[in-house]
């Protein structure tokens, strides 16, 4: 994760430079990128100073069978990352999500929409199914989230680039499309301030107010009332209204039943993650 200059480039310690030595000499050695991404940090350290390191042991050669990854069939990564949830084995996840996410196969938008939330999806639905536990769930939900949440460069963002507050409202856990979004919304050149689930209309207001925002994007999944888009659109709306050029993107399931209030009051209401960004702002995401 290099920090970078004010002109852009990345900046990366000698540490990193350390890892990507001993890295590459293990890799001279023999050993493939998804072993040595199981190894501890202080072993490929350890490597770059020109020690000798063991093998990896059968048991941790066998933790995550090495598959090839083909960018148009995912199934087989999500399948072998779920198997490695279902036993709470972090090691063997990260191997499975490093393969995917290291290796430069598919840019990070396409990472996060093509492999880490379906991902997501097949973990939630094997929880439904019976077939895996409640911690197991939010052992895999969590590592998954972290990684989608640090996809979201926020170093990309110009001085005085406009920036998008990132929220659920009240009641709204799932965040997987607000997260695809946020992605998105980061990659090209947008500040992004990621609220998160089941934050209060009022909360979301003041964050776009103490962050200067000129955008505000909810995910609405679950199926809500009239009533509930009312009040929701009454706590935003005076923010809305308050200097040219405010605007607020609905999105998710919840948002599409209720499209024609949401559009009566001003609001956009986006039909995907994917096409949110230019629903909200053409030009910039052009």
């Amino acid at each position: 994760a290099p920090v970078r200059t004010e002109a852009g480039y990345r900046v990366y310690s000698d540490d990193d430079v350390r890892v990507l030595q001993g890295a590459k000499r293990l890799v001279a050695d023999g050993q493939s990128i998804a072993e040595v991404a199981q190894r501890p940090r202080e072993e490929i350290l350890a490597a770059a100073a020109g020690t000798t390191l063991p093998s990896l042991a059968p048991a941790a050669q066998a933790k995550a069978p090495l598959i090839n990854v083909d960018p148009f069939n995912l199934t087989p990564a999500i399948e072998e990352a779920v198997t490695a949830v279902s036993v709470f084995d972090q090691d063997r996840l990260e191997a499975a999500l490093f393969r995917v996410m290291a290796l430069g196969i598919l840019p990070p938008e396409e990472v996060c929409e093509a492999f880490l939330l379906p991902l997501l999806k097949a973990i939630g639905d094997e929880w439904e199914a019976g077939r895996l536990s409640i911690a197991a769930e939010h052992f895999g939900s969590s590592i998954i989230r972290t990684k989608i949440l640090r996809l979201i460069e926020h170093e990309r963002a110009k001085a005085g680039a406009p920036a998008v507050v990132c929220a659920c409202p009240s009641g709204e856990e799932h965040e997987g499309a607000l997260l695809a979004f946020a992605v998105s919304a980061s990659r090209s050149g947008l500040r992004v301030v990621y609220l998160g689930a089941d934050t209060p209309a009022a909360d979301i207001v003041r964050a776009a107010e103490r962050t200067r925002a000129t955008m505000v994007a909810l995910s609405i999944t679950r199926k809500i009332g009239d009533a509930d888009v009312s009040v929701l659109v009454s706590v935003l709306e005076p923010w809305r209204v308050g200097a040219a050029g405010r605007q607020v993107l609905v999105g998710g399931r919840g948002a599409l039943h209720c499209r024609s209030l949401f559009e009566a009051a001003g609001l956009h209401v986006a039909d995907r993650p994917s096409t949110a960004l230019q629903t909200l702002l053409p030009e910039t995401a052009q």
